[in-house]
């Protein structure tokens, strides 16, 4: 989603100057709590192996993977994918969990 496309939708919703407003910054308030850098790790469910939430990571090559949250005995967070391809946050761009990807309500 771009800002182009927020503010589209903000002018269908309300094209007053205030709700306008509201409507964009809630949109990209929701964008910034759905996405994570490396270094940021909310505090998720993980179960007795070390393994948290599924994610979607872009790595820096600008690659969309598929993997698991991984923590280690320190809980220094890392990925793996479904061929087991292990990523190190050095290698990642940005995460968002796939639950916070789903919606809520159709």
């Amino acid at each position: 989603m771009k800002k182009e496309d927020i503010e589209k939708a903000a002018v269908n919703y309300d094209s007053r100057a205030v709700p306008f407003r509201a409507f964009v910054a809630g949109a990209e308030w929701l964008l910034n709590q759905i996405w994570h850098k490396p270094d940021e790790v909310p505090d998720r469910s993980i179960n007795d192996d070390g393994v948290g939430e599924l994610c979607l990571i872009k790595t820096s090559l600008g690659v969309y993977e598929i993997a698991d949250a991984m923590y280690d005995k320190k809980y220094h967070m890392y990925f793996f994918d479904t061929s087991l391809i292990t990523f190190h946050l050095s290698q990642i761009e940005c995460y968002a969990y796939i639950n916070d990807l789903i919606p809520t309500k159709l």
